[in-house]
Order: structure tokens, then sequence, then C-alpha cells
């Protein structure tokens, strides 16, 4: 073997390549496909599901305002959705909506100390009898409803010309109001019957002039004494119900004391619901139930 390594000579061979394209050239085709798959209607309908047109909504406002006329009633505008049209000189309504959907609030004239008022207009050249006679075939409408017959009706004056607001044949003639009684309580027989949610009875002037009555007679020594005594119907619990005719009875005598009645000449008690005058299970029962009794001697 020789004592020099042999050497191999390795020859490298150089292939030719085409130029490479720039990096950012590839990027750009990358992103300009990407662009126009996101910015697509296929993105858009099938991915974002925005195909569908919104919706336009509709908004009415109505306003409703709020009159205090005396101390005792309170009223406020009926809202009013689709209205009630008349023809000049003509009481037949022209009405196509639905009452319940129209007037949500008529709803609350359930309420025993809630009723309907409806008012006709009438105009320059117009009789009063026109308005009246408007009232009345708006009231007409409301036949179905249990408070019908409990619906006021009046006319007023607008001191204008029958102007039409639709079809050019139609105007608006009326207006309803929902009136509150403030006032609810009731005196029958020497007996106080409280509203529901009634009112404070130092507010009433029915309790004060019918205390003041039996305060004259207690004068007069027609009465001797009086024992009060208060009910109340049977919602709720039977010792909070007891508690409460208690506080009426109480506050009846307080009243009664201030009309110049010396206390020892008015006693009171409460028999909550345990005494009832009618039957609870009813509206009406409920409200003859809810009671505060005078018994003279």
């Amino acid at each position: 073997m020789s004592s020099h390594s042999s050497r191999k000579t390795v020859t490298t061979k150089t292939r030719s390549m085409k130029p490479r394209s720039p990096l950012w050239l590839l990027l750009w085709l990358i992103l300009a496909a990407l662009w126009a798959f996101l910015s697509g209607d296929w993105y858009v309908c099938v991915i974002g599901k925005q195909c569908v047109p919104p919706t336009t909504t509709t908004t009415t406002t109505t306003t409703t305002t709020t009159t205090m006329i005396t101390t005792t009633t309170l009223k406020v505008a009926v809202q009013e959705f689709e209205k009630f049209y008349f023809k000049n000189n003509d009481s037949q309504v022209y009405f196509t909506g639905n009452l319940n959907s129209s007037y949500p609030i008529i709803k609350e004239l359930a309420e025993e100390d809630k009723k309907l008022k409806i008012v006709g207009h009438y105009f320059n050249g117009e009789d009063k009898e026109v308005g009246l006679a408007r009232a009345s075939s708006i009231k007409e409408k409301f036949k179905s409803f249990d408070w019908y017959q409990s619906i006021s009706l009046d006319a007023k004056k607008i001191e204008s010309d029958f102007s039409p607001s639709k079809y050019d044949e139609f105007s608006l003639a009326s207006e309803l109001l929902v009136e509150k009684e403030l006032d609810t309580f009731r005196i029958e027989n020497q007996t106080i019957y409280f509203g529901k949610n009634a009112s404070n009875p130092h507010e009433s002037k029915k309790i004060i002039d019918f205390l003041k009555s039996i305060a004259s007679q207690i004068k007069a020594k027609k009465i001797k004494k009086v024992h009060v005594v208060g009910h109340t119907d049977s919602d709720g619990q039977a010792d909070k119900n007891y508690r409460l005719g208690f506080k009426r009875a109480k506050t009846i005598r307080s009243l009664l004391i201030k009309q110049g009645v010396s206390s020892k000449k008015v006693t009171f008690e409460s028999k909550g619901e345990a005494k009832p005058a009618a039957s609870n299970k009813t509206k009406e029962g409920k409200a003859l139930n809810r009671r505060v009794e005078l018994i003279t001697k």
C-alpha cells in the first residue's frame, strides 16, 4: 500500500434552474383569493346568513294626557291606534280595527273604580245632537264588554269647520276618556263601603259629611253611643285582614272624635274577614264585605 493516501476528486455538477418567483408575489395571490372569498355573495349568504332584507318596523307614538279636573275624579285620555271616523253631519261610525288591540288600555276598565267616557265632537254647521249621536255610535262598539252599561256620553263643540282627514270625507270627531273615581267610598244604612285600593278616608268628602251628621245627632242626644266595626273581604291572610279591619274602624272612630264627639262614646273593634255580608267568590260580594259599620244606640 502506498504511503500516500489516495485522493479522490469529487466533481460537483451544477444544474441550471429557472429563476424563482419572489415570495411576496405568492403571498399577494393568497391574500387576493381570501379577500374574494370573504367578500363574495356565497360567504355573505351561506356563512353570514345576511341575504334576508332587514325588517322595517313602524312605531306609532301616542301621547296620553292626564288632567286633574276635581279632587275626586281623574280623567286619562285613552290611547288611540285605530281611530273612530265620521262623515259631515253623520253619526255612523267608521272603524275597521279591533278594539282590544287598538285600545289596550280598555282592559283596565274591569277595575271597579274606572269607567269609560265617550265624547262626541260636533263642528260648525252641526248640532249638539250630532255629537251625542256619534258618542252613542261608538258606545255600541263596546256592547260585548261587562262594563258597557257604565259608559257615559257627552258632546263637545269644536270651533272649526268639519275637516276631512281620511279618504277626503271622514274626520276624527270624538275622544275617549278613562275616568277614575278617587273617592271610591259608598255610604248606605250607616255603613261605609271601601272601594278596592280605596283612598284615605281623611280625604273623602262623602265620609266627612256622613260623620258630621252622626256627630250632630250625638250632640243633640239623638244618639248616645256609637260602636264602629271594621270588616274586610277574604283576599290575603286572615290575620292581616283582621289588622286591616282594625285600622279601618280605628280611623273612622278618630274622624268621628275630630267632629267633637267624646272618645268615651265611640268604641271600635275588628271582625276582619270573619263576618262577610256577601260571598267572597264574586267581585260584587267582595265590594260589600269591605266595610265599616256604625252601630248606634
